[in-house]
């Protein structure tokens, strides 16, 4: 991959999935060589009962600064890891820095950008009118994902993908219904252009800037090079 389309700054690596199942066939964004696999996958989970529906996949470089603007200046909710809502005035500069981070990444370096990631929610719980906020307990044992948790724990491997952020390693927080197809993703962090990104970075305008560079390596390491390995033990 090209380093813009790493840094979400174009979709010339992506084509159109449609969901076929729902009225509406919406269509989402992923790269080209991940649709077979996640059609395979979703007609697999259909067959045995569970819904495998997207509800987040592509997101360019502007989105993400977006996400990021308003979360670092208090616009868009944080959250702690037992999802309680954090209040920017609470913390300095440098320690929400680091409560942003656990949640989401910087733009340019979100895994999203590269149409391999996949977050992924129960469509039946969707039906049933709720709304997905993306927490883990909504993927626990009697949450409205808790058996599409479940299958994903024995199938997903089978179609090429895995969980990067399955357990707390750390860096991200834990986040289950994040799935990563690992034939394209498996390969790029070992490759990624660090310093093109702060030059990119400093081209824009980025929330809290002088202190994600002065971090930009420790940052790396930590939220975007910590992953769980591709094997889901059952």
């Amino acid at each position: 991959m090209t380093p813009d389309q790493l840094f979400g700054l174009t979709d010339t690596h992506l084509d159109n999935w449609t969901d076929t199942r729902i009225g509406t066939g919406k269509s989402w964004r992923l790269h080209r060589d991940a649709i077979s696999s996640w059609q395979a996958m979703v007609e697999a989970a259909q067959r045995d009962g569970v819904c495998l529906l997207p509800v987040s996949t592509f997101r360019d470089f502007a989105r993400q600064q977006l996400i990021w603007n308003e979360k670092f200046n208090g616009l868009r909710p944080v959250h702690d890891d037992e999802g309680r809502s954090l209040k920017r005035a609470d913390f300095s500069d440098a320690d929400w820095l680091h409560k942003v981070l656990r949640y989401s990444a910087l733009p340019g370096l979100s895994r999203h950008h590269w149409g391999s990631e996949i977050d992924v929610f129960d469509g039946d719980a969707i039906q049933r009118g709720i709304r997905p906020q993306l927490l883990p307990s909504e993927f626990c044992a009697g949450g409205p994902c808790g058996d599409l948790n479940d299958w994903l724990g024995q199938h997903a491997s089978r179609y090429g993908f895995f969980r990067p952020y399955r357990h707390d390693n750390g860096g991200i927080a834990p986040e289950p219904w994040h799935l990563s197809y690992a034939p394209v993703s498996r390969h790029l962090p070992a490759e990624f252009p660090r310093r093109a990104l702060q030059q990119l970075l400093r081209q824009n305008d980025i929330a809290g800037l002088d202190l994600v560079l002065a971090q930009f390596d420790a940052i790396f390491e930590r939220y975007a090079n910590t992953l769980c390995p591709e094997f889901e033990p059952g």
